[in-house]
């Protein structure tokens, strides 16, 4: 298992607002475990002082944003926000 941190980016100044601790079998495994994780703000993964990826963020559509980086699906109003396709 390597150790990976994940920052939770401000989208105005660029700045690390909050980060979590991730350990994960390779950077696949923590890059999936980013994309689980909802997000109004981009997103950057890094495993020691490697940037392993950076998760940006677009508008859905309806005035919510989602983290680009893997294919999103929307569920019908009220089921919930989204959910990543496997």
């Amino acid at each position: 298992m390597a150790h990976y941190r994940l920052y939770f980016m401000n989208p105005l100044s660029g700045h690390i607002d909050r980060a979590v601790d991730l350990d994960a079998r390779d950077d696949s495994d923590a890059a999936r475990q980013c994309v689980m994780r909802t997000a109004k703000r981009p997103l950057e993964l890094w495993c020691a002082g490697r940037k392993v990826r950076r998760f940006e963020v677009e508008p859905a559509g309806d005035g919510q944003r989602v983290p680009k980086g893997k294919a999103q699906q929307r569920l019908p109003r009220g089921a919930g926000h989204f959910y990543t396709a496997a």
